[in-house]
């Protein structure tokens, strides 16, 4: 019974004319808004990684071991 109600599911996605968008259109300048807050994270991560460094004295090498 499941695998006909699986199926008949899927029939039912097929057959959809016009599904709503989950994808919301930026507005101007979106783009680059997403590209400035991506070099942010960046610049947070590097920030982070280089604090978590200097505490410890050096570099992680995971393939030393």
């Amino acid at each position: 019974m499941d695998h006909l109600k699986n199926l008949l599911a899927g029939l039912a996605s097929v057959l959809v004319l016009a599904p709503g968008s989950d994808y919301v259109r930026p507005e101007r300048g979106g783009f680059a808004r997403d590209a400035r807050n991506l070099r942010g994270d960046v610049r947070r991560v590097g920030a982070d990684m280089r604090n978590v460094t200097e505490r410890y004295g050096q570099q992680i090498d995971y393939r030393k071991g």
